[in-house]
């Protein structure tokens, strides 16, 4: 490879022969001291600039000394005359590089010391005479580093010192000379799903400052802070103090009283998210998945798990981290995973954003495009991943959209509790279920065979059972008394999902316009049973009585071989009135009941007067039947 540092070595040898040659009056010394010093920076040489360079003696570089990338590096034996490099140390992705053998001699680094993704270095041994970094030091995602013995002498770190990525790393014992960082501390992975060694920090007790701020993260085996003792106590440090996903996370105060040793974390076997794009970054009990009821079967399935959480939009998002005793895997999505178009959700599905895919074990996380709630389902045994946008809305006929259309409950964006509201929301006297993004149900699987002829994994995406306990797969909410409310849906990282309804004002609303008629196939026209599908005999009412709207419908048959209700209209979106809504009365009210989908239902076939009357301050019905002979 051709070397692109800024003085070759075969050019400085010319200078330096050309410069003994011509000048004889200079002194021996002084040609001692011009080879010790190469002037320049020392960039992937190739083998044969290596050498050149070796064989001048050159002692001191002022410049850089980079080796990126270098398939054919083993080590750096062609560097072991050098004391002293006044610039950077940046050695690269060098897959071959097994040691730093070459580097003992190394006292001083003016620049910063960074290693990083050289896999086959266990040790930093050569590094053993190095005492001062005017720099940083960085050590990154070297996976297989052992420990640090060879920053035995290591007193001086004029920048930040950044250990990161270290997953092998056992010990860093070898920094115990290690006075001085002049900025941040950092002893961090990129989450704690990925398992670290490192138990202890003794190897800093001899560190007196810290310039900038301490950040100790995500090291799942570290439990013992104690040498940081000396640190505290010296005043050395007055930056901030970040501590999380460790094996025991301690304040700077518990350091200081000395309860710097922490005791096992207990993880419980399941399923946990985690991830950056979350307010989960340890294995808390907020993060550890549920078991989910199957809405086929309504009943729990042992393989599918849920869980709502907050998630931040963008790259950061979150793994799938399973926990079985000492075992832990991390899942991210397959390579299937994706958001589902619109045009490709099923009929019952939540419509605001679907995610649905395979899992595979990654570090890669599950991401989304947009900040908000989401619920998150997961089956095991098929491995399909559905994250769903969760955005609240009731539904129902005491809502303004009836059962066709879910009132939304605005809300605003909080990684750890999120309110979902409503004001001004009329309600009548009847059921209502809450729902998310104006879905029923996320599917999985349509067709996964469970046996006994049923198919289908799938999970709720509504609520019901009552305001103070909802449940998945709950019954219709009732509303008791007709208002205009103030809903509430609240979704907490420690709580979970709860729900309130203030009544705040009586309902008013004017009827005069409003044309009811009777649909089913318990009423008669034209000699036949009518259906489903349309009214029949729709009014507009009177209002004698301020408030009070009455229709009146003289002559209509009915039969005991059907069951009818009567409606806005026949698209199920406006007033629907079944036999529990209504207060019955009348010579005729005996001869009706009601059925299992609130339906009238006559006992005997007659012809009958209907006079229905609503009191829109409470929302309630009154329906007189008189027989007509």
């Amino acid at each position: 490879m051709k070397s692109n540092y800024q003085y070759p070595i075969h050019l400085c040898i010319i200078m330096f022969l050309i410069f003994t040659s011509c000048n004889k009056d200079k002194t021996e010394n002084d040609i001692t001291t011009s080879q010790k010093i190469f002037t320049g920076s020392l960039i992937n040489p190739s083998p044969e600039e290596l050498q050149s360079f070796y064989n001048s003696n050159f002692q001191i570089i002022t410049g850089d000394v980079e080796f990126t990338n270098m398939i054919n590096t083993t080590d750096l034996v062609d560097l072991s005359n050098v004391i002293e490099i006044q610039g950077n140390l940046h050695l690269i992705n060098n897959v071959n590089l097994i040691s730093l053998e070459g580097l003992e001699s190394i006292e001083a680094i003016g620049g910063d010391l960074i290693l990083s993704d050289n896999n086959s270095l266990k040790n930093v041994n050569g590094l053993q005479n190095l005492s001062t970094i005017a720099g940083k030091l960085e050590f990154i995602d070297l996976e297989n580093l052992e420990n640090l013995d060879g920053l035995i002498s290591l007193l001086k770190v004029g920048n930040r010192f950044s250990l990161y990525n270290l997953v092998n790393l056992e010990s860093i014992e070898g920094l115990a000379k290690l006075k001085s960082i002049g900025k941040n501390l950092g002893i961090n992975n990129h989450s704690n799903f990925i398992y670290s060694k490192i138990a202890s920090l003794d190897g800093l007790q001899s560190l007196s400052f810290v310039g900038s701020n301490i950040e100790i993260n995500n090291n799942a085996s570290l439990n013992d802070f104690c040498a940081l003792k000396t640190l505290l106590s010296h005043d050395g440090f007055q930056g901030e103090f970040y501590v999380s996903g460790n094996y025991y996370n301690p304040t700077l105060e518990q350091i200081a009283y000395g309860e710097c040793h922490g005791e096992a974390q207990i993880i419980l076997d399941g399923l946990y998210i985690q991830g950056s794009g979350t307010a989960i970054s340890d294995f808390f009990s907020e993060g550890k998945m549920k078991t989910a009821i199957n809405e086929v079967t309504q009943e729990n399935r042992p393989q599918l798990h849920e869980l709502y959480i907050a998630i931040k939009g963008g790259t950061e998002g979150f793994n799938i981290i399973k926990i079985d005793g000492n075992n832990r895997n991390t899942y991210g999505p397959g390579n299937d995973f994706a958001q589902v178009a619109e045009e490709d959700l099923e009929d019952e599905e939540p419509r605001f954003g679907l995610y649905r895919g395979s899992i595979k074990e990654s570090f890669a996380p599950f991401q989304v495009s947009e900040d908000g709630l989401y619920h998150i389902a997961y089956d095991t045994e098929i491995g399909i991943v559905t994250i769903a946008k969760v955005e609240w809305g009731i539904i129902g006929a005491a809502s303004p959209g009836g059962w066709a259309e879910s009132t939304q409950l605005p809300s605003t964006f909080d990684l750890n509790q999120m309110l979902f509201i409503g004001t001004e929301i009329p309600l009548s006297e009847a059921d209502y279920k809450f729902r998310y993004s104006q879905g029923w149900k996320v599917i999985l699987d349509p067709d996964f065979d469970l046996g006994d002829g049923q198919t289908g994994i799938k999970i709720y995406s509504r609520l019901g059972g009552t305001i103070d306990h909802l449940t998945p797969d709950g019954d219709n909410i009732h509303c008791y008394e007709a208002g205009i409310y103030t809903i509430r849906m609240i979704w907490s990282l420690e709580d979970g999902l709860s729900a309130s309804l203030e009544k705040t004002s009586d309902p008013i609303t004017d009827y005069s316009n409003t044309e009811l008629g009777f649909i089913g196939d318990g009423i008669i026209f034209n000699g036949a049973q009518h259906d489903w599908n349309s009214t029949l005999y729709d009014r507009i009412p009177i209002t004698d009585i301020p408030n009070n709207f009455t229709w009146i419908y003289d002559t209509i048959k009915v039969t005991s071989q059907g069951a009818f209700k009567i409606t806005q209209g026949s698209h199920w979106d406006g007033l629907i009135i079944g036999y529990p809504e209504v207060c019955l009365g009348g010579n005729a009210a005996d001869d009706f009941h009601g059925d299992a989908s609130e339906n009238f239902i006559a006992y005997k076939d007659g012809t009958y007067q209907f006079e229905l009357t609503l009191e829109a301050i409470n929302q309630s019905y009154q329906l007189n039947i008189n027989a007509i002979n």
